[in-house]
C-alpha cells in the first residue's frame, strides 16, 4: 500500500472513481480508475498531497496533458483528461490504462536483447519522439523505465506496442529556451547540456537514445560507474562530462554490430551540435547498422548517412520510413562535416558548466542528500582562512591533502582544497559542503585559464563570502585572497554566484564563507 494512498471509491473529477494503486513516484502516485461515464478502466495519476500547494509543480504536472495531446503518434501514452480536483485540490490526469511491463523489467528478466527486438522497439520508439520533435517537444527523462511495452488486443501476430510515458517533465523548446533554470531528468541518462540554465534541444533526447541502445545491445551501462559497487557520484559525473568517451565496441565488444561505433559516437558526442539532430535523424542512420531481418549490416552505408548534414529541428522532424511527411525537406547528400567553428567560449569551458550543474543534479535527485538544519550556528574555521587551512606554502600539508587534481597546467598538478570557514545558516554543513565538491573543476578551470601562460605556476588562498536566498548564493563578495592576480580572485567570486545550493527546497537563508587553497603537488 502506497503511503498516504487514496482510499478505494474516492472520486476525482467527477467520474474518475479509484479502484486500486499502481504505484508511487517522484511526484504523484498512479491508480487504477474506473471511469463512470464509459465504464472503462483507466490509469489516473495524482500529485501527492505533501507537494500538491506548490504551484510550480501543479503547472508541470498539469502540462503533461497538454504536452502528450501535441504529438502526433500512437507510440505516445494517450491522456484522456486532466485538471485539479474541487473536493481535494489534487491535481490529476487521467491515461489509458496500460497491461505489460516497462524495458528496465524487461531487460532485467529477458537479459540481452537481440539485434531483431531491439530495432523492432527503436522503430516505434523513436516514431513516438520524432513526433514529440516535430512538435517543439523535448522528453528531458528518456530511459528504459519510460518506455513501455504494452500488451495490446487485436488481430496479428505482433500483439505488442511500444508506449513512451511521463512527458510530464517534458519542455517546450521554446520554453525552455527562456525559462530553463533547473535540471529535469535521471543522471545516468542525461545530456549534459541539461545541467545548465538555455535551451535544450532534441539532440538531449539523442544522447539518452544512444545510451539506451547500448544498453539492450549489451545487457550493460555504458558508464563504468553505474556498476561499480565503490563507485562515487564524483566517478560518474567525471565519466560523463570530463573523461574521454571510448568506442561503444571498447566496452561492448563482438555483441554490438558492424557501425555501431560511429553512430554511437554521433549520439553521445558531449557538443550537442555534433549529434543527430532528432530521433527521426537517429533512426535513419540506425536502419544502417541494424538491418531488417535478413539483412547484413552495413558499416559504408552507415558511414555515409553518419556524415549527412544536420537538420535544425526547428523546421520538424523528418518522417520515419513509410511515415507521412509533416513537411518538405530537402533531400539529404553525404558530405564530410567540418567541425563547427570555435566560439568565443569554448566548448571546454562548457563541459566545466555541465560538470557544476550535473554534480547539483545528482544531489537533488537523491545521489546526495539534502537537509536542513533546525537552528543556524557557526561551523569550523570562523577565524582567517589561512589559519583555517594552516600555511598555504607549507609542502609537507600539501603532500598530505587530498582533492581534486588538474593536471594540464604546464604539464603539473595543482589541488584543490576546499573548506567551509563560516557557516551561519540554516543549510546544513554537509549540503554546502557538497555544492563546493560538486563545483571543484570549475574554479580549477579558473587557475588553469588566468596561470597556464605564466612563467611560474602560483598557489594560494581566495576567501568568498555571500548569503544564501533561497537556493542560489547572493551577493557574493571576494573576501581576501594571496594571489597578486585580482582576475583570479574575481573569477572564483562569480563561479560561487552561479552555483545552486540547495537544489532540494528554496528555505535555505544565512551567511556562508567558502575558502579555496591551491596548491602546486609536482
Amino acid at each position: 500500500m502506497i503511503a498516504g494512498a487514496l482510499e478505494p471509491g474516492v472520486v476525482l473529477g467527477g467520474d474518475f472513481v479509484v479502484v486500486r494503486p499502481l504505484g508511487s513516484g517522484g511526484m504523484g502516485a498512479v491508480y487504477v480508475a474506473e471511469q463512470r461515464s464509459t465504464g472503462k478502466l483507466r490509469a489516473l495519476k495524482v500529485m501527492h498531497q505533501s507537494i500538491a500547494p506548490d504551484e510550480t509543480l501543479q503547472r508541470r504536472f498539469e502540462q503533461e496533458a497538454r504536452v502528450s495531446g501535441r504529438i502526433d503518434s500512437a507510440h505516445v501514452v494517450d491522456v484522456v483528461a486532466a485538471g485539479v480536483d474541487a473536493a481535494t485540490g489534487l491535481p490529476y490526469l487521467v491515461m489509458e490504462l496500460l497491461e505489460g511491463t516497462d524495458l528496465r523489467h524487461h531487460l532485467d528478466s529477458h537479459g540481452v536483447l537481440d539485434s531483431a527486438e531491439v530495432r523492432w522497439i527503436f522503430e516505434q520508439l523513436c516514431h513516438g519522439i520524432a513526433a514529440a520533435h516535430a512538435a517543439g517537444i523535448v522528453h528531458r527523462d528518456l530511459k528504459p523505465e519510460n518506455v513501455f511495452l504494452a500488451r495490446e488486443s487485436r488481430a496479428g501476430s505482433e500483439s505488442r506496442t511500444v508506449k513512451v510515458l511521463d512527458f510530464g517533465i517534458a519542455k517546450l523548446i521554446a520554453e525552455a529556451a527562456t525559462h530553463a533554470t533547473a535540471a529535469v531528468g535521471s543522471p545516468l541518462w542525461m545530456a549534459p547540456e541539461q545541467t545548465t540554465p538555455g535551451p535544450v534541444t532534441p539532440a538531449a533526447d539523442v544522447w539518452a537514445l544512444g545510451l539506451i541502445a547500448y544498453e539492450l545491445l549489451t545487457g550493460e551501462h555504458f558508464w563504468r560507474a553505474a556498476s561499480q559497487p565503490t563507485a562515487t557520484p564524483m566517478h560518474l559525473l567525471r565519466e560523463i562530462v570530463l573523461e574521454p568517451i571510448p568506442p561503444a565496441s571498447e566496452r561492448g565488444g563482438a555483441r554490438l554490430p558492424a557501425g555501431f561505433d560511429a553512430w554511437f559516437a554521433r549520439c553521445v558526442a558531449r557538443d550537442p551540435r555534433e549529434r543527430f539532430q532528432d530521433a527521426g535523424a537517429l533512426w535513419r542512420a540506425l536502419v544502417h547498422v541494424i538491418p531488417a531481418t535478413g539483412a547484413e549490416p552495413s558499416a559504408q552505408a552507415f558511414a555515409e548517412t553518419a556524415m549527412a548534414p544536420h537538420v535544425p529541428s526547428s523546421i520538424g522532424s523528418p518522417p520515419l520510413a513509410g511515415q507521412t511527411p509533416h513537411a518538405v525537406v530537402a533531400p539529404v547528400v553525404p558530405i564530410t562535416l567540418k567541425p563547427p567553428p570555435a566560439s568565443p567560449r569554448s566548448f571546454r569551458t562548457t563541459r566545466v558548466a555541465m560538470a557544476a550543474g550535473l554534480g547539483g543534479l545528482l544531489i537533488a535527485s537523491g545521489v546526495g542528500l539534502m537537509a536542513v538544519r533546525q537552528s543556524p550556528e557557526v561551523t569550523a574555521g570562523s577565524g582567517a582562512l589561512a589559519s583555517g587551512f594552516g600555511d598555504p606554502h607549507d609542502e609537507a600539508r600539501e603532500e598530505r591533502a587530498d582533492g581534486p587534481v588538474l593536471t594540464d597546467v604546464q604539464g603539473r598538478h595543482v589541488r584543490l582544497l576546499v573548506r567551509i570557514e563560516a557557516n551561519k545558516s540554516n543549510v546544513a554543513d554537509a549540503v554546502v559542503r557538497k555544492a563546493l565538491e560538486w563545483s571543484s573543476w570549475e574554479y580549477l578551470r579558473c587557475y588553469e585559464r588566468i596561470f597556464k601562460p605564466a612563467k611560474d605556476l602560483p598557489r594560494g588562498v581566495i576567501e568568498v563570502g555571500f548569503d544564501i536566498l533561497d537556493q542560489l548564493p547572493q551577493h557574493a563578495t571576494l573576501v581576501s585572497s594571496t594571489f597578486a592576480s585580482p582576475e583570479m580572485g574575481e573569477c572564483v567570486r562569480r563561479t560561487v554566484s552561479g552555483k545552486t545550493i540547495n537544489a532540494a527546497r528554496a528555505t535555505g537563508a544565512g551567511h556562508v564563507v567558502y575558502g579555496f587553497q591551491f596548491v602546486v603537488v609536482d
